[in-house]
């Protein structure tokens, strides 16, 4: 699964997550306030059905903010919580490429995942073991032709 199906997925149940308790909580203080025993009681008392209903809708409104602000400062822990999920990966994987940009060709970025950062460690770590590669001909061939460069001069010397 990519990053951006994950972070779909979060924004999903998160939505979901937060409907449902808003509507839960709502529901239960609507049964509690507007129940079939309450509207007896005001029925009994009709100079108190605004009253009642007044407060009843302020009591709503007081619960539906503060479960609005849990639900606020949740979601912001659990984002922080998510990004760091994704920003360690980019991170290890950043210091290992100025790692090998100033030379250190041995750098190994640890593959954690099967998603964009996995495949872009594997390609950085390809890349590198690669690199190594090259270079080790390129020294191989060096030596062939200082050797030979030697052979020459001495030849030529003769």
């Amino acid at each position: 699964m990519n990053i951006y199906a994950k972070l779909t997925l979060l924004c999903v149940v998160l939505v979901v997550i937060t409907s449902s308790i808003v509507y839960f909580l709502v529901n239960m203080e609507l049964e509690q306030a507007f129940g079939a025993e309450a509207i007896q009681a005001m029925a009994n008392d009709s100079g108190t059905i605004a009253t009642t209903v007044q407060s009843t809708i302020d009591e709503i409104q007081s619960k539906l903010i503060w479960t609005i602000l849990a639900v606020i400062v949740g979601s912001i822990a659990l984002a922080l919580v998510v990004a760091n999920m994704f920003v360690k990966p980019i991170l290890t994987i950043t210091r290992a490429a100025e790692s090998i940009a100033a030379g250190d060709l041995e750098a190994e970025i640890p593959v954690n995942s099967n998603d964009e950062l996995g495949k872009l460690a594997e390609n950085l770590n390809r890349a590198s073991k690669g690199l190594i590669s090259r270079l080790s001909e390129q020294r191989k061939l060096n030596e062939t032709l200082e050797a030979q460069k030697d052979e020459i001069h001495i030849q030529k010397q003769k």
